[in-house]
């Protein structure tokens, strides 16, 4: 069975009922959560999608990435982005991670390591809105920062102080595409999603 990674939708709020990714898990009443494939996974989340490292058979995987909301990464990690480089980019973007610096001649590993970096520094941010979700309408990622609210900016200057990173170079007029590529390029890298070494 081949281990992949996928962008998926996460499902449940996570507040009055347990959250996953779509497709490889399910809510039920806790403590019980049965995995909807038959092989390992882990992930990473971010606002409402999930990056999932999973074993997979080769129907579960036909399965899976036949849905128009799930993203399929190359199998061949050490491969470049190449000729999917708009559809590598817009289908990041609707989910509001930044790709606009990514490269059809970067290798889809460093692409998946950077976007591990962002879901880690999104992770760390304190609510910036109720229920918690950071893109809830009211920015977007061509937002500035100047543009967010004191107690907001505040909030994401105490986030990058709490992983000591260095957000001096964040300025009033950088979008916030700009400011967290900035901040989240200081971070390591995931070195595996469940069962996928990156």
């Amino acid at each position: 069975m081949p281990d992949r990674l996928f962008l998926v939708p996460k499902v449940g709020n996570g507040i009055t009922e347990n959250c996953g990714p779509k497709y490889f898990w399910q809510d039920v009443p806790p403590p019980q959560s049965p995995s909807l494939i038959a092989g390992t996974w882990g992930a990473l989340d971010c606002d409402e999608c999930m990056l999932v490292g999973a074993t997979v058979t080769a129907g579960e995987l036909a399965s899976i990435s036949a849905n128009s909301d799930c993203v399929l990464v190359p199998a061949n990690l050490d491969g470049t982005v190449g000729a999917n480089l708009a559809t590598a980019q817009t289908a990041l973007e609707a989910q509001q991670i930044p790709a606009g610096w990514i490269t059809s001649g970067m290798t889809w590993r460093t692409v998946v390591r950077w976007i591990t970096r962002y879901f880690l520094i999104r992770q760390s941010f304190p609510q910036i809105h109720a229920p918690g979700q950071f893109f809830n309408g009211s920015f977007t990622l061509d937002s500035t920062i100047a543009s967010l609210t004191q107690a907001q900016r505040n909030k994401l200057t105490a986030a990058a102080n709490a992983l000591h990173l260095d957000s001096s170079g964040v300025t009033g007029g950088m979008t916030l595409r700009a400011a967290l590529k900035t901040v989240a390029d200081q971070l390591p890298f995931a070195p595996s999603i469940g069962p996928v070494t990156l």
